[in-house]
C-alpha cells in the first residue's frame, strides 16, 4: 500500500518538478550569457542533473503509453538542449550575435520542453482511473496475506497459551500454595527454587523473608516466655492476689494468693471468662466494670458476704491497671486484691510494694506484647 501511494504521489508531482528544474536550468543559462562565470555553469549542471532525475522517476511510475511517449519526447528535447548549450560555451565573448542566436535556439527548445511538461502535469488526471486498479491490487494482496496473518496470530496465541501456564502461572500458583502452607506451619518450610528467572528470584526472596520471620518469631517467643516467667516469679512472691485479664474478659494469669483467697484451682480460672468463674458477685461486677467500661480502681473496697452467719464479713481492696499498646488500645488488665484492714489509719507494709509491682508488670507486659 505504501509503495503504491508513494508512486502515485511521485507521479502527481513529476510534471511540476520537471518545470521547476527546467526554470532553474534556464536561469543558470541566462546568468552565464550575462556574466559568463563558472559558478553559473555549475548551477546549470546541477539543475540539469535534477531535471534528468525527475524525468527518470516520472517515466518509471507512468502507466499509460502516451504518457511515456511524452517523457521520451522531453528526453530527446533535453539532449538537443544540452548540445546547444555545449555549443554556446564555445562561442567567443565578443561574438555577441552568435551568442544571441544560440540563446534563441535554447529558448525554443526550452519552450517545447515546458509545453510537454505541462502535458505531463495534466496527464495525472487522465491516469486517475488506474487508482481503482491499485485498490483492487491492494485488496487482493490483503486477502492473500490475511490467511497467513491470522494463522500466525493463532499460532502465536497457542504458543503463548502453552508458555504462560508453564513458565508463569504454574510457578506463581506453586508459590502461593507454599506461602499458605508456610502460614499454616508457622513459616517452618522453605520453597524449592531451581529456575534463574524472575519467578526463581521471587522464590528466593520469599525464602529469605520467611527466614527473617522465623528469626523474629523465635526472638519474640523467647522474649514473651522470659517475661511470663518473670511475671510468674513476681506474682508468686506477693502476698496480694494478682489476676491478669485480657481485653476479651478472659483470665490469662492468676497467682497462688488469688487462688487461695477464692478457694479456686488453676484449672477453674485460667483461660475462662470472668462470667464463668465462681467468684463473689460484687467482685465479679467490679472486674466486669474494668473490662467493659474501662473503669480503673485504686483500693476499691468490696464487701463479700460470708457463706454462713458464723463467718465474719470479708472486705477486699481492689486495684486495677491497664496495659496499653503503642496506639493506646487496652490489651490487658492487671488486678491486685488484698484483705482490707478495718483500721483506716493503718497502712499495710506491702502497699507501696504492690503499687511498684503493678507498674512494673504493666510496663514489662506492654514491651513484651508489642
Amino acid at each position: 500500500v505504501q509503495d503504491v501511494l508513494q508512486k502515485d504521489i511521485l507521479f502527481a508531482r513529476a510534471g511540476e518538478a520537471i518545470k521547476i528544474y527546467l526554470l532553474e536550468t534556464r536561469r543558470a543559462e541566462k546568468n552565464y550569457l550575462v556574466f559568463g562565470q563558472d559558478r553559473d555553469i555549475k548551477e546549470y549542471e546541477f539543475y540539469l542533473a535534477k531535471l534528468k532525475e525527475a524525468l527518470r522517476e516520472g517515466k518509471e511510475v507512468a502507466r499509460k503509453e502516451e504518457t511515456r511517449e511524452k517523457y521520451r519526447a522531453i528526453e530527446q528535447e533535453l539532449q538537443q538542449y544540452e548540445q546547444i548549450f555545449a555549443r554556446l560555451l564555445t562561442v567567443p565573448s565578443e561574438a555577441r550575435e552568435e551568442a544571441q542566436r544560440v540563446s534563441q535556439e535554447l529558448s525554443e527548445v526550452g519552450q517545447r520542453i515546458s509545453t510537454v511538461a505541462n502535458e505531463i502535469a495534466e496527464a495525472k488526471w487522465a491516469e486517475l482511473e488506474l487508482h481503482a486498479h491499485d485498490a483492487d491490487r491492494i485488496e487482493l494482496v490483503a486477502k492473500r496475506n490475511m490467511g497467513i496473518i491470522l494463522g500466525f496470530t493463532g499460532l502465536s496465541s497457542l504458543l503463548l497459551g502453552l508458555y504462560l501456564p508453564r513458565k508463569i502461572v504454574v510457578p506463581i500458583r506453586r508459590l502461593t500454595n507454599l506461602i499458605k502452607r508456610a502460614q499454616e506451619e508457622e513459616f517452618r518450610i522453605n520453597i524449592d527454587v531451581t529456575s534463574t528467572d524472575e519467578i526463581g528470584e521471587l522464590g528466593r526472596f520469599i525464602n529469605r523473608m520467611m527466614d527473617q520471620i522465623r528469626v523474629f518469631d523465635d526472638l519474640k517467643v523467647r522474649k514473651i516466655t522470659e517475661e511470663r516467667r518473670r511475671w510468674e516469679v513476681l506474682s508468686n512472691l506477693l502476698r496480694e492476689g494478682v489476676i491478669l485479664v485480657n481485653g476479651d474478659g478472659r483470665v490469662c494469669g492468676i497467682n497462688p494468693a488469688a487462688l487461695d483467697f477464692f478457694a479456686l484451682s488453676q484449672s477453674d480460672v485460667e483461660g475462662r471468662s470472668i462470667k464463668e468463674i465462681p467468684l463473689d458477685e460484687p467482685f465479679r461486677r467490679a472486674l466486669l466494670r474494668s473490662v467493659d467500661a474501662h473503669e480503673r480502681f485504686h483500693d476499691h473496697i468490696i464487701a463479700l458476704m460470708p457463706p454462713d452467719s458464723s463467718t465474719q464479713l470479708r472486705k477486699v481492696a481492689l486495684s486495677t491497671a491497664f496495659v496499653r499498646d503503642e496506639n493506646g488500645e487496652i490489651m490487658s488488665i492487671v488486678c491486685v486484691l488484698r484483705e482490707h484492714d478495718n483500721d483506716p489509719g493503718k497502712r499495710g507494709a506491702g502497699d507501696e510494694v504492690v503499687k511498684e509491682v503493678v507498674e512494673e508488670l504493666a510496663e514489662r507486659l506492654r514491651m513484651a506484647l508489642q
